[in-house]
Parts: structure tokens; C-alpha cells; sequence
């Protein structure tokens, strides 16, 4: 078998026109770009004769210094002596931080309807009728909390702690984690009772003590049926002392929801769990714009007039830290002051912002001002780089056909996404005439997330890649599947490029390579790596297309 991929592999490395290598950088510090010119270097050895190049700030390059350009052009230089071609990645719509810094209202939200608010001291308060019992964690025995629907191993993996604890006199500790329990499994689910399409609040307070994988904390809201209604990480560390966290969900059309909180497959360590609280945000990172109305009404019905009844709802900290473009969750809600009488109940209809995993953010599709910001970074970009080829990065957009004007466009996320997709694909062709465009596979692919319940999603994604134009290249990444991907794309005669190595041994590249074998218009392989990581620059040139 390992003569015959030898053999496959010294085969395709005739055949490979295109063998690229994936590069994240920061290039306003110039140390960055040394570091991409002897990446380069070393690359042109190995037999590579592009890079893809990303930078957050090719999404606001109106905004950079001189400096920054000074970098790029001697970036240019040297790849031009190498023979690297530059492919920068442009239309960043699944991760869409950078885009937003130009209009933070432009993210991809959940509408709230009729959220209940009452007259509190001149302001519009949120009526609290979520209860979380035993938040505190306060009532329990034989280890064991009262109130919830589900704890995993009381008396063998999780344990009532008195002696360490965030506030009362105790709070609930985890470890052993596989005793008794071979998933590693830790965790507790509390029931809660909520209104339909609101933004609820959670709050928890961690430590941990040398918990191995720590990015398996989490916290989330799951409605009937075991619909997950939240995404976002708690960044935990491995060993911290306690920090409060927080996430928000959405009840969508839900009036029972459960709440997680712990840890999932956990192998070392231990961690405590105390004070946990549920409330209604308010007007938590609301958005204003045109596709994201707002709405104030009486209990009897009557509309209400923002800036006579009401002041202009909006939160001063929406998108804006550290930066512009990054969205956080446990600032305070904003007060809105009012001139109805004290006491007044009022119903309140808007969108409120979704991040999912650490920042991951959405940039509208259907609003007109995007796609001009989209446009206009694809012209700096070309006159930056004076590219023949660009790489649309749509990619993991895991918030779709959620606010107001999406949804009043009655499309799925795939013939929303299709539509997306045609029209940056025309902008690039429109901005450089006759390049080259490729885009990331997997929203466009039947057998990775182009399908049901996919994240945020309302609505199935199927039918995206019908928006492919036959000379769209895929850059493809679904090495789980290649069977079924790969004549997929080939199907729709678009050429494809194996996007490999993704930070895992050198080897998995064969196997794919193999069953590439037969498949019209695979035209190369890219080493991808999310870490920076180019120890195995090399040695992965030899085993994907035969460079001695």
C-alpha cells in the first residue's frame, strides 16, 4: 500500500500547477514580515509557488500607516524573486471582525419580540421572570444540588465543596473525571422556564486547577428537542483562579429551555463551579440599522415615538472593544431613560448582536452597506497586492437568516449565501478582469455544512453551491469525505485544491491524495496551519507532491 501512495504521490507532483502554502500574519509589524520572507524562502525550495495570505487589517487598509505598506512591498518584492505568487483572501464573511469595524450595526443578529420592560426610576428596566434556583449552590446533601435537572457523578466525580468556594458557603467542585463514567463527561443542567425570542444573560463563576482541555468548558442553553441555542466558548484556562464568564442565548420559539454548564470529555484536573445567574439582557448590543427596526408599544398597542416617549435606544459599547469590530457580552445593558409615568409596562421588539466560539462574528449578507464595504476592500486589496488571483474566505458562517431583513427575504442561508457568493465572485472578476477566484469548500458542500442545523442557521444551507460559477476553484478541506466531496465539486466542473495538513501529522495527506487519484481537476495542495506553525513546511512538500 505505501509503494502504491509513493507512487500516487511522485505521479500527482507532475501534475500539481498549484502548491500553495497558507499564511496568517499581521503585517503593520515589520518583524511579521521578515517572518513571511523566510517562510517564503524557505517554501520556493520546497517546491511551493503560492501563498495564500490573510491579515485582518486588509479589511480596513483606509486605516493603516505608511508602514504597513512599506512591509507589504517588500513582502512583494522577495515573493516575486521567489516565484510565490501572492494570493490574498478577500470578502471575509464568516469571520467578519474586521469588516464590522466599519459599521458595528452590520453583524448578523436575533430579533427579540416583544421583550416585557417596565418604568424604573425614569428608566425602561427589563422585567425579570427568569428564575435560576440554587444559582448559588447553596441547597443540596449527599452531594448532590437541589434544582437541577442532571448532575453528572455526585459522590464520585462532583463533590459539594465548603472549603472552596466563590461566595455562601459552598459551591460545587468536579474531578475524577472517568470514574464511573467513561465519557469524562462533567456537568450539571438546569431547567428553565422563558418567553419565546428573548436575549437572556448567563453569568458563572469558575476556577479551575490544571484541567487539560480547558477549551471543553462550557456553557450553553439547549431547547426541546436538543436544539443548541448558544455557541460561545468561556475561554477558560487550564489552571485560573475564579473568573466570572458570561454568555447569552436566545430562546427563539422555545418556552422550556435546559441550561449546561461543565466540562465535556474531561481527562485531568479538577474545577468549581459556583454562582451561577440567568437574566433578561435588555437592550444588550441592540442594533440600528435599516434591516433591524426597533419597536416600543403600550400594553395596549400603541407605538411609541423614540426621542418624545423614549430616548434613542442604542449601547454605546456595542462592537467596540478592545476594538472596533469585536463584540463583548458583560457590559452593562444600557439605560434608557423615559417620559412615561413610573411604572408603565411596555413591549419591546429589536435585534441584539450573536458572537459564537472566542469573537466569531457575521456580517450581514443582505444589507446594501456590506456588500460596499465588501467591494471596497476587494479595490484596496487589488491595488495593494496587484493580485491574479483572490480567495473568497467564506468560511464557518455559523449565524445565517436570523435578523429582520434576511428573514423578510424568504430564502434559506443557502440561496441567501448563493446569492452572496455570486455577488462577490462578479466583484473580484469586476475589480481584477480575468483572475483567478477560489473560496473555501465547506458552506458550499453537501457533505460538510452545507446542510440542516448547522450552527445559528435558520433554515437549511443546501442549494449554496448553486452558486458556484464553473470556474470558481474550490479550496477544499474536507478530508473526512473525500469520496463523496470530491466528485461533488467535480461534478459541477469546478477545479478543487486539497487544503491539507491543518496542524496534524504529514501523513494525512495521502489517503486524500488517493482518492483524488480519479477525480477531473484537482489541481493541487495547500498547506494549511492555524497555529503559524511551518516545522513541517517541508516535509509535507515531499509527501504531497514529491518534492526530493
Amino acid at each position: 500500500m505505501l509503494t502504491i501512495l509513493a507512487a500516487i504521490t511522485f505521479h500527482r507532483a507532475e501534475q500539481f500547477p498549484v502548491r500553495w502554502f497558507y499564511m496568517g500574519t499581521n503585517l503593520a509589524v515589520a518583524e511579521n514580515a521578515q517572518n513571511v520572507i523566510h517562510i517564503m524562502d524557505r517554501a520556493h525550495l520546497a517546491g511551493y509557488n503560492g501563498m495564500v495570505i490573510t491579515d485582518s487589517k486588509f479589511a480596513f487598509l483606509d486605516r493603516v500607516g505608511q508602514n504597513y505598506f512599506d512591509n507589504v512591498a517588500k513582502v512583494r518584492k522577495k515573493a516575486a524573486e521567489f516565484g510565490i505568487e501572492i494570493v490574498p483572501a478577500v470578502a471575509d464573511m464568516g469571520w467578519s471582525s474586521g469588516l464590522l469595524s466599519h459599521d458595528v450595526n452590520l453583524i448578523e443578529g436575533q430579533p427579540v419580540k416583544r421583550a416585557p420592560f417596565v418604568v424604573k426610576d425614569g428608566q425602561l428596566a427589563p422585567v425579570r421572570e427568569v428564575n435560576y434556583a440554587n444559582g448559588n449552590m447553596e441547597s443540596g446533601s449527599k452531594n448532590r444540588l437541589d434544582n437541577f435537572v442532571f448532575q453528572d457523578g455526585p459522590g464520585t466525580s462532583s463533590f459539594l465543596d465548603t472549603n472552596v468556594k466563590h461566595g455562601g458557603n459552598q459551591s460545587i467542585r468536579f474531578e475524577n473525571f472517568k470514574v464511573d463514567n467513561g465519557s469524562g463527561n462533567a456537568r450539571i443542567m438546569h431547567g428553565l422556564t422563558v418567553h419565546p425570542w428573548q436575549q437572556y444573560r448567563v453569568s458563572l463563576w469558575l476556577k479551575t486547577e490544571g484541567v487539560r482541555n480547558a477549551g471543553e468548558l462550557r456553557c450553553f442553553a439547549m431547547g426541546e428537542g436538543g436544539k443548541v441555542l448558544s455557541f460561545m466558548d468561556l475561554g477558560a484556562k487550564p489552571t485560573q483562579d475564579w473568573t466570572q464568564h458570561t454568555v447569552v442565548f436566545n430562546s427563539q420559539g422555545f418556552e422550556k429551555v435546559t441550561l449546561y454548564a461543565g466540562l465535556w470529555g474531561g481527562t485531568v484536573g479538577k474545577f468549581w463551579l459556583d454562582d451561577i445567574d440567568v437574566q433578561e439582557a435588555g437592550f444588550l448590543n441592540v442594533l440600528r440599522r435599516p434591516g433591524t427596526p426597533v419597536k416600543l408599544e403600550t400594553e395596549n398597542g400603541r407605538t411609541l415615538e423614540e426621542g418624545k416617549d423614549y430616548d434613542q435606544v442604542a449601547d454605546p459599547n456595542l462592537g467596540q472593544k478592545p476594538w472596533p469590530g469585536e463584540y463583548t457580552f458583560d457590559q452593562a445593558s444600557p439605560a434608557i431613560k423615559t417620559r412615561l409615568p413610573e411604572g408603565t409596562k411596555i413591549y419591546a421588539s429589536y435585534t441584539h448582536a450573536v458572537s459564537t466560539d472566542i469573537g466569531k462574528t457575521v456580517i450581514c449578507p443582505s444589507e446594501p452597506k456590506s456588500m460596499q464595504i465588501v467591494a471596497d476592500q476587494i479595490k484596496r486589496v487589488a491595488d495593494l497586492w496587484q493580485p491574479k488571483t483572490l480567495f473568497l474566505a467564506h468560511d464557518e458562517i455559523r449565524v445565517a437568516n436570523q435578523c429582520p431583513l434576511c428573514t423578510s427575504r424568504s430564502l434559506t442561508p443557502g440561496q441567501i449565501y448563493a446569492d452572496n457568493l455570486r455577488q462577490c465572485y462578479n466583484l473580484a472578476r469586476k475589480t481584477v478582469p480575468g483572475c483567478k477566484v477560489y473560496v473555501w469548500s465547506d458552506m458550499f458542500d453537501p457533505a460538510h455544512n452545507a446542510g440542516d442545523n448547522y450552527y445559528l442557521s435558520s433554515g437549511t444551507w443546501k442549494e449554496s453551491w448553486k452558486g458556484i460559477p464553473s470556474d470558481l476553484s474550490i479550496m477544499n478541506w474536507n478530508s473526512g469525505k473525500p469520496n463523496e466531496s470530491l466528485p461533488f465539486f467535480a461534478g459541477l466542473g469546478c477545479h478543487q485544491v486539497l487544503s491539507g495538513y491543518y496542524d496534524a501529522p504529514v501523513g494525512n495527506i495521502k489517503p486524500w491524495l488517493a482518492a483524488a487519484r480519479n477525480v477531473n481537476g484537482v489541481d493541487g495542495v495547500m498547506y494549511t496551519t492555524w497555529v503559524n506553525d511551518y516545522t513541517n513546511l517541508e516535509s509535507f512538500a515531499q509527501v504531497a507532491f514529491g518534492k526530493p
